[in-house]
């Protein structure tokens, strides 16, 4: 599983202070706690003011590289923000995201040819939201045929199925699962990447219902996920699944992480 860690977002008020502040010691700890964590990806979000976004993300990355040898995510929907900063990044790069939006795409192709870099891709289109598991898997059909056409290859396409609120369609956990499927059935050389608080929003208990769907979508053949790493049962429940499913050859990741004491029962 390629965790992808969410915290360093400019939509969570302690970030948002930190960077109207630049309170560099909350950025840091932020980052260093999540790549202790397991972070393999740290996602950054400086989106909080938009005129000032670039010089917010380019303060934001110095800050995360030079706080830990971990691999970055420029979350933007700036194409200018993202050329700004991605040459930046001394390792492989994630862009997240782009999709089929017709002024979304257009706005994003810049960016996305500037240089190899894993690209996050919404399952959407003008549309909007697919409104079933056929709808989201034609898109993802489009969108990978869209990449290609840019010159990326399937290995650095993380398709996003779109989670939806269940508590205002208790079929859509089910319909992401099936699109999770088909596109692991059928789409060869991809990863498949979502997030997951929209599952649980509106509901109780939140964070069991997140790590339960978190279960069934590696099951279903989930590879990525846009996670809190510190979240230890939520983690747990990844490594436990990976393990179960028999992704985790002589249960070695499962064994070193509980002798980190990694595993919350």
């Amino acid at each position: 599983m390629i965790i992808v860690a969410e915290r360093l977002n400019a939509t969570r008020k302690a970030v948002r202070e930190a960077i109207e502040k630049k309170d560099e010691a909350l950025i840091i700890k932020e980052a260093t706690d999540q790549y202790a964590a397991g972070a393999d990806i740290i996602d950054v979000n400086a989106g909080a003011h938009p005129d000032r976004e670039e010089a917010d993300m380019t303060w934001m990355i110095d800050i995360v590289q030079g706080a830990v040898d971990v691999r970055i995510s420029i979350d933007s929907s700036s194409s200018a923000v993202i050329i700004k900063n991605i040459h930046k990044l001394t390792k492989t790069p994630m862009i997240n995201s782009v999709s089929l939006e017709t002024k979304k795409l257009s706005e994003m192709r810049p960016a996305l040819t500037e240089r190899e870099a894993d690209v996050v891709a919404l399952c959407m289109d003008d549309a909007g939201l697919p409104k079933s598991a056929d709808q989201a898997y034609d898109n993802a059909l489009r969108m990978v045929k869209t990449l290609e056409g840019l010159g990326i290859a399937r290995e650095h396409i993380f398709l996003d199925p779109l989670v939806q609120t269940i508590s205002a369609d208790h079929t859509k956990g089910l319909m992401v699962l099936e699109t999770i499927e088909r596109i692991r059935a059928d789409i060869q050389g991809v990863h498949i990447v979502c997030g997951l608080s929209n599952i649980s929003y509106g509901m109780p208990e939140r964070f069991l219902l997140n790590r339960t769907f978190l279960v069934l979508a590696v099951g279903a053949g989930l590879d990525a996920a846009i996670i809190d790493p510190l979240d230890k049962k939520l983690t747990t429940a990844v490594t436990a699944a990976e393990m179960l499913l028999g992704n985790d050859p002589y249960c070695r990741n499962y064994l070193t992480q509980y002798r980190k004491n990694n595993i919350i029962p």
